[in-house]
C-alpha cells in the first residue's frame, strides 16, 4: 500500500525577496496611478471652473493672457475714428510723460527759488 503524503515547504529567500519585490512594485504602481487619477482629476477641475469663469467663445479668448486683440469688420468712417483715437491717446500720453518729468524737476528746484515774482 502506498501513502501519498504531502510535503508543504516553504519558500526559500530568493522566492520570497521576488515575492516582496513584486508586492512593492505592486503597490508603488498603484499609489502611482491613484496620484495620476487625483492630478487629472484636479487639472479637470481647474479646466471646469475656468469655463465657468469665461463665457466668451473660444475663438475669443487670446492664447496668451496679455495680448488682446478683436477683428472688427468696418468701413472708412470707422476706420478714420479709431486711427483718430490711437493718434490722440499717444499723444496725450506723450504729453502726461512731459508733464511728469517737468514736475520733477520743478519739485527739485523749488527750494531755491522764490514763490512767485509778483509778490514784493
Amino acid at each position: 500500500m502506498e501513502v501519498q503524503t504531502e510535503v508543504k515547504t516553504e519558500p526559500s529567500d530568493d522566492q520570497q525577496s521576488n515575492k516582496e519585490n513584486e508586492s512593492d512594485s505592486n503597490s508603488k504602481e498603484n499609489k502611482d496611478k491613484k496620484e495620476k487619477d487625483e492630478a487629472n482629476k484636479n487639472e479637470e477641475e481647474k479646466k471646469e471652473t475656468k469655463v465657468k469663469k469665461e463665457r466668451n467663445p473660444p475663438s475669443v479668448i487670446p492664447p496668451y493672457p496679455d495680448e488682446y486683440y478683436t477683428l472688427f469688420f468696418g468701413n472708412n468712417n470707422w476706420y478714420l475714428f479709431f486711427r483718430l483715437h490711437q493718434i490722440l491717446c499717444d499723444r496725450l500720453s506723450q504729453m502726461y510723460e512731459h508733464a511728469s518729468v517737468l514736475a520733477q524737476i520743478e519739485s527739485k528746484h523749488k527750494t531755491s527759488r522764490q514763490e512767485s515774482t509778483a509778490v514784493a
